[in-house]
């Protein structure tokens, strides 16, 4: 399957081809992860009923998997895909700034100062 899209990627343009072997990561990506998080501890716990053995399972673990699944789904795409990721990064840095803004001005009355870290020229350097 790999093989068959590089071939034919051959024709786009090198920002085209980008966008799709990002997209491509992304989907093996997305199929790897419910294998591990979803179907592993299920199969685990169907079989060792053929095997009659006696576990004693945290559920809290299995109950994990299957809730942290849709929002591992969510940060791979992010995660992998370069415009989401720098969208994602621009929207956490006017979040953090506007906190950042909001705590400077509670401390607006105070008799004494204190030193104040830099956060907004910390966040650009990322």
């Amino acid at each position: 399957m790999y093989h068959g899209m590089c071939r034919k990627l051959q024709s786009l343009s090198s920002s085209m081809r980008n966008l799709h072997k990002q997209l491509f990561k992304t989907l093996i990506l997305q199929i790897v992860t419910p294998t591990i998080s979803l179907f592993s501890p299920v199969f685990f716990i169907i079989y060792l009923t053929f095997f009659d053995l006696k576990v004693d399972l945290p559920t809290g673990l299995s109950l994990c998997a299957f809730t942290i699944y849709p929002a591992m789904d969510a940060m791979i795409v992010m995660y992998v895909v370069a415009d989401y990721k720098k969208a994602a990064k621009r929207i956490l840095k006017k979040i953090a700034e506007k906190a950042y803004n909001w705590i400077d001005g509670l401390d607006e009355d105070e008799t004494t100062k204190e030193i104040k870290a830099n956060i907004p020229a910390a966040l650009k350097a990322l």
